[in-house]
This record gives structure tokens, sequence and C-alpha cells, in this order.
């Protein structure tokens, strides 16, 4: 009956160890996507853990899968690809915006598409409405590299006026 006690619980430590079962974690994302941007191999192999794990993701998940698809067009030579990664994406990213509006690097995921991506694939309309989000949620994102990152973004942004740029600097000093 001991062995079998140990069995299970060294069972349970394995599958629950991310690196072991497979699952790509939040943290490893949230580490990798900026990297993702510039670089093809990161991105691919972001891509892939994301089709290789089968389990139900949660919308901050989805999300970053949905932005990894898209991101997927940018390192894409075919434009058949370029377009259905960039779909697959942006579908995945609604979804998870639908199961979760109110999620601030959620919002983040999109703006940063619709600033940066060609105006003719028309997919900018949501600009002013997650701007507006990002800024009076910014004090309540609990990771403080995402708040960090976010605030430069907006800084940064075309989209943002000067007295946005002050408000967000005061917020996250």
């Amino acid at each position: 009956m001991r062995y079998f006690l140990v069995f299970i619980l060294l069972c349970a430590i394995m599958l629950s160890h991310d690196d072991i079962s497979g699952q790509i974690t939040i943290s490893e994302v949230r580490k990798e996507y900026p990297q993702a941007v510039d670089d093809e191999e990161v991105c691919k192999n972001l891509y892939d853990k994301f089709e290789s794990d089968k389990k139900t993701l949660s919308p901050l998940m989805m999300g970053y899968k949905g932005s990894i698809s898209a991101l997927m067009s940018k390192h894409s030579g075919n434009p058949f690809s370029k377009l259905s990664y960039f779909n697959d994406g942006k579908k995945l990213l609604e979804n998870a915006i639908d199961e979760d509006s109110a999620n601030a690097e959620l919002r983040f995921l999109r703006i940063t598409m619709q600033v940066n991506l060609p105006s003719f694939l028309m997919y900018n309309d949501n600009i002013e409405e997650d701007k507006i989000l990002l800024i009076s949620q910014l004090p309540s994102v609990n990771n403080e590299k995402t708040k960090k990152t976010i605030a430069k973004f907006l800084i940064k942004a075309d989209c943002t006026t000067a007295e946005e740029k002050k408000k967000i600097e005061e917020l996250i000093n």
C-alpha cells in the first residue's frame, strides 16, 4: 500500500510539472513573445508548442496563440499562408477577447496588432477602445513586466495623445 501511495505521489508530481507534460506556460510565452516578433525561429517554436499542446486554453493563452499565429504570417513567404495565419490568429484573439473582454493583456495584444498591421487588412477598428481600456486598467495589471511593456508601447504609439502619454507616465511612476 505504501508503494502505491508513493507511486501516485510521483505521478502527480510528474504530471503537474509543465516541462515534463509538454505544456506551454504563460511565463514562457511572455518571455519569448517579444522575441518572436523579429525572430522567425522563436516564433515557429512557440507556434509549434501551441499546436502540440492539446489542453483547453485560458482566454489569455488563446489570445497569445492567436497573436503567435498572426506573427507567423510575418515570417511566411507564401501570400496564401500569410493570409491564413493572419485570419486564424485574428479569430483566436477575438474569441479570447469575447471570453474575457476586460483583460488588459488581451487588449494589449490586439492593439499592438492593429497599430502595426497594414491598413489594407482592415483590422484597426478597436484601437481607440483598447487604448482607453489599457490606460484605465494599467494600475491593476499584476505582472510588473507586462505593465511596463504596455506602458512603453502606449507612450511610443502614434495613437496616444500627449495628455494620455503624460497620464501613463504618472501611472507607472
